[in-house]
């Protein structure tokens, strides 16, 4: 098959415009997964301090009630 230079240029670009939208596609793809890392470390990190500060709180709490018991001894 002959072609002219100017259906040479017409496939060239549209393969140019296919291999960006695919990109595209890969690059949203690679934002939506790390969004949902970013948000999954986060959430652990929250469930991870909240249970030391949990168990701060709850060991002051024992150190309250223990020095309470001692008084009314």
């Amino acid at each position: 098959m002959i072609s002219t230079r100017g259906e040479k240029f017409k496939m060239k670009q549209e393969e140019a415009r296919r291999r960006k939208a695919e990109q595209e596609r890969e690059a949203e793809e690679a934002r939506k997964k790390l969004n949902w890392l970013n948000v999954t470390t986060s959430a652990l990190s929250q469930f991870i301090f909240g249970n030391i500060e949990l168990e701060r709180m709850g060991e002051h709490f024992n150190r309250s009630v223990t020095s309470a018991i001692k008084k009314r001894k």
